[in-house]
């Protein structure tokens, strides 16, 4: 049961990272294109780390990474692993919609849906 918990944690951190890492990456939208020069690189890269969101998406990430080898020693990788990333296109998904107002078609929807009995299969099996 332990492995579960923090198996959701792990697919809960992961896809928080993700939501603010989009958030984050607005700072951004008025760069028409990539980097060309060493300057701009680096004023590129500035930019990017002065958002506290990018940090939180980093922090996030590296909260997701520890709990994520823990939980290889101690789970089946061929179980947790469709778990934990179909979980978080669910997620990701259902936040971008309501917090981006990203556009959810209905045939994403059915593939939602088909995502979720998948993962309760999966459950199920483990």
């Amino acid at each position: 049961m332990a492995n579960y918990i923090v198996l959701f944690a792990t697919i809960f951190l992961s896809a928080l990272a993700n939501v603010l890492l989009k958030k984050g990456s607005f700072v951004l939208k008025n760069a028409s294109m990539l980097p060309k020069s060493i300057k701009e690189i680096f004023e590129f890269v500035i930019l990017i780390f002065q958002d506290i969101y990018v940090w939180g998406g980093l922090f996030c990430f590296g909260l997701a990474f520890i709990l994520w080898v823990w939980l290889l020693s101690k789970m089946q990788l061929n179980i947790f692993y469709p778990i934990a990333l179909s979980s978080q296109i669910v997620l990701i998904g259902v936040a971008s919609r309501f917090l981006f107002k990203e556009p959810l078609s209905l045939l994403q929807l059915v593939g939602i849906s088909t995502i979720i009995l998948g993962v309760f299969l999966l459950a199920k099996i483990s």
